[in-house]
């Protein structure tokens, strides 16, 4: 193992360093009431790292949005704490594996006409050339000219 030690006052420890470490630990026996070295130093540190690694948490900007394998939606907010929204509204921390979710590319000119149209036919029942000026009077109402 290889491994540069830290500067001193920092928060940080290599595995080659915690190995070396529990190589010199004594554990105290409880049930014998001696004490024991470990038996595999290196392969204790390793493991300690692959679970503090397994439960780091990713850097989550504020105003991130999540969701959980659950389906339950997650806002990070300002002081790195989550805000849960839906029905299962809590203030507590999502449960992992989270997906970012990211917003879609707006709709713009023929591709919104044609969302807003397929809408008004499915839903309204109304006529098609009547569902394509209504359409394109929604477009105008929020700021899309037709081309």
């Amino acid at each position: 193992m290889t491994g540069t030690a830290p500067s001193a006052g920092t928060e940080t420890i290599t595995r080659y360093e915690l190995a070396k470490t529990l190589a010199d630990y004594l554990i105290p026996g409880e049930a014998s009431g001696g004490q024991f070295k470990i038996h595999d130093p290196a392969a204790l540190a390793r493991d300690i790292f692959a679970e503090a690694a397994r439960r780091r948490e990713p850097e989550y900007e504020p105003g991130t949005v999540c969701q959980d394998a659950a389906g339950q939606v997650w806002l990070r907010c300002a002081g790195m704490m989550w805000q849960a929204f839906g029905p299962a509204y809590s203030d507590s921390y999502p449960t992992r594996p989270l997906r970012k979710l990211v917003p879609e590319p707006a709709l713009t000119g023929k591709a919104l006409h044609s969302a807003i149209l397929e809408e008004l036919d499915d839903q309204m029942g109304l006529s098609r050339s009547y569902c394509v000026d209504l359409a394109w009077s929604i477009c105008k109402m929020i700021g899309v000219e037709r081309p």
